[in-house]
């Protein structure tokens, strides 16, 4: 994975490899570099960050992973836990991208 992203210092991401190893990137070299396949990974998303659309619907992410309600209904709600990723890839969108990610070794037997 180093040979693939550029790593800078002022970064916005860092990748943490199975070997422990933290890699400092910019969030769109996941994207342009095709790096941004999570699904079924543990998601922070409706945790660390929410995207509201012009409809006032609330949503874990600009992938609309989850819905969180409308922001003028009285059950809206903010995850206190990760999610698992149900989309194929993580949108463009640079604040989808900078949400904690985690796969674990224990899931990769699935």
């Amino acid at each position: 994975m180093n040979k693939l992203l550029i790593q800078d210092k002022n970064c916005n991401v860092i990748v943490e490899t199975l070997n422990g190893s933290k890699i400092n990137v910019f969030a769109n070299q996941l994207y342009d570099k095709d790096l941004h396949h999570w699904k079924g990974w543990e998601c922070n998303a409706g945790m660390d960050g929410i995207y509201i659309f012009d409809d006032f619907n609330v949503y874990s992410g600009n992938c609309k992973n989850d819905l969180l309600g409308n922001l003028f209904d009285d059950n809206f709600k903010i995850f206190n836990k990760p999610t698992i990723c149900k989309q194929e890839i993580c949108t463009s969108c640079t604040s989808d991208l900078y949400m904690t990610k985690s796969k674990f070794k224990e899931n990769e037997l699935k």
